[in-house]
């Protein structure tokens, strides 16, 4: 989180995360043999990732009021695009 960075409002708050993390080979080998042997189509795994941007704005004393976005980027693995998504979120 980073504060202070507009100058007349010194307690508001900005934050971004990034989140990446591969799926193990077990994982991958469940999904190719869950689309092999149902005859389902399907997509194997093989990453997730997350871009999350947050802002919390400071309304009075003690009340603040934070908002912000997360995005999941797709990915294609062996020619079968995955979905992409992405959520917004704000608490009043």
């Amino acid at each position: 989180m980073f504060a202070g960075f507009i100058p007349h409002r010194p307690r508001d708050r900005f934050g971004a995360s990034v989140v990446y993390s591969r799926f193990s080979g077990s994982a991958r080998a469940f999904d190719q043999d869950t689309i092999d042997f149902s005859g389902v189509p399907g997509v194997v795994r093989d990453y997730e990732a997350n871009l999350e941007l947050t802002y919390a704005a400071q309304i009075g004393p003690g009340l603040d009021r934070p908002a912000g976005i997360s995005i999941y980027p797709a990915s294609e693995r062996r020619g079968r695009p995955r979905r992409q998504g992405c959520s917004a979120f704000a608490r009043w």
